[in-house]
């Protein structure tokens, strides 16, 4: 049944309840009705994923859900700067025209601009903007230009500073709270230590700082390459020597693999330098019969 009023003709279906032009066609776009004005609620959605205000995106719809709203779209839309402009001319004809300017935009597809803090800005980037994201490594890319000068990775702080992840700050490598974690070693050449089945490493390692025992991870059976991801948390001192002391544990006693530290010029051991933790990482693999280690730095 075709019904016509002034401003235009509407159609309905009865057989499946369906409105006309619901489905895609030729030159058509999924769920595009008659009269449909795009970012309007239930019809397509505008470029880039954007509604009118109170609207959300989904399945290339903008519906409203409850009060949520759409990340990329302003919620005070006046139809300035990529929102849209609803007009009404003399003969009563409602028109839509795509905004111009800036300031009806919050940031753009990967921007933190208007974001900071935020754990998801952007769903169609997938980008993030909260200091966690220095960590994952996911932040958008105007992360630190648009964070007030924050940081998101230890190379963007000076060579004696490092990126805190708590926040976003860079901060002198000796004034830094670490969370310090052994997250690789492995046997280069795969011993029996015990003679019997399941006879790999039993391995654990002990941090030492200024001569005491400070940490002690925990043990991981059977192995010939393992992580761990429970960190001892310090502040270093520039002159303090730390260690790390790996074993297997053996109900017999403890065997010996090997300790590692930071080597002065003089071959001892001293405390971490500012390069590695201003790296944030530590290799130790000189290959051969011998082990591979990998000490962590993360700053919080």
């Amino acid at each position: 049944m075709a019904l016509c009023l002034v401003g235009g003709c509407f159609s309905e279906s009865f057989g499946g309840g369906a409105q006309s032009g619901g489905t895609a066609g030729t030159g058509g776009t999924a769920g595009e009705t008659a009269g449909c004005v795009p970012g309007a609620e239930t019809c397509p959605c505008l470029e880039g994923g954007r509604c009118d205000a109170g609207l959300v995106c989904a399945s290339q719809l903008c519906v409203d859900l409850g009060g949520a709203s759409d990340p990329t779209a302003d919620p005070d839309d006046s139809g300035e700067g990529g929102g849209t402009a609803k007009t009404t001319d003399d003969g009563g004809e409602t028109s839509t025209s795509a905004g111009t300017g800036d300031t009806g935009s919050i940031g753009q597809p990967g921007s933190c601009e208007g974001h900071c803090g935020e754990s998801v800005p952007d769903f169609s980037a997938m980008c993030f903007c909260d200091p966690v994201c220095a960590t994952s490594g996911d932040c958008c890319g105007d992360y630190v230009e648009m964070c007030g000068g924050g940081c998101a990775f230890n190379e963007d702080c000076g060579d004696l500073e490092v990126c805190s992840v708590g926040s976003s700050t860079c901060v002198e490598v000796f004034t830094a709270t670490y969370d310090i974690v052994v997250d690789q070693w492995q046997d280069n050449t795969p011993t029996c230590w015990d003679g019997v089945g399941d006879c790999f490493a039993d391995v654990y390692y002990e941090i030492y700082y200024g001569g005491d025992p400070v940490f002690t991870s925990s043990t991981v059976e059977d192995v010939v390459i393992t992580s761990w991801t429970d960190p001892w948390t310090a502040t270093l001192d520039p002159q303090t020597v730390l260690s790390l002391a790996f074993w297997d544990d053996d109900s017999l006693g403890d065997e010996s693999l090997g300790t590692q530290c930071f080597p002065q010029e003089d071959q001892s051991c001293g405390a971490v330098p500012a390069s590695v933790l201003h790296a944030g990482t530590m290799l130790w693999d000189p290959g051969g019969e011998s082990f591979a280690v990998q000490v962590r730095f993360l700053a919080r």
